[in-house]
């Protein structure tokens, strides 16, 4: 139990680092208290941290603060709700702030709507075939990135 808490810390912490290294990865820089810093001007925007279509991870910056996601977390209520592997980030240049989540070939943006609020998926203008969001995955709490990182752990452990 205690190495697995460990193997998650270094997995979280790796990821943390993709946005360290390279002294900012698409703007995004990472303070050594763990705070996301977004380039100046980049409130409502959006960042893949790392490369496009390569990452499951992305940064939602609002005004200069950034919060660290999972596209796979966020798709949480699309149909069928659940956790989605195999999403990525997917931006049509690093510095756009236009990132969105793919999944199963098809992009939703998925930036918070307003100050303290989750991702809300939503698909890209010109994906209204989309499925929606399962109106029973609404009351539903997707894991915590943490308990993502464990259950990708228990997995791999167990093959």
């Amino acid at each position: 139990m205690r190495n697995t808490f460990r193997a998650a810390a270094v997995l979280l912490l790796g990821s943390c680092g993709i946005l360290a290294a390279a002294a900012g990865y698409n703007g995004v820089t990472l303070d050594l208290d763990g705070t996301l810093n977004c380039p100046t001007g980049s409130s409502q925007t959006a960042f893949c941290a790392g490369e496009s279509n390569s990452t499951d991870f992305i940064v939602y910056c609002q005004n200069s603060s950034g919060k660290l996601s999972a596209c796979s977390i966020d798709l949480y209520g699309i149909q069928p709700a659940g956790v989605k592997t195999g999403a990525t980030c997917y931006e049509s240049s690093k510095t756009s702030g236009t990132a969105v989540c793919v999944y199963d070939g098809k992009e939703y943006d998925t930036k918070p709507r307003g100050p303290g609020s989750n991702p809300r998926p939503s698909p890209v203008s010109g994906n209204t075939d989309d499925p929606t969001v399962d109106p029973a995955a609404e009351s539903l709490t997707p894991p915590g990135p943490a308990e993502y990182i464990m259950q990708g752990i228990r997995q791999h452990d167990s093959n």
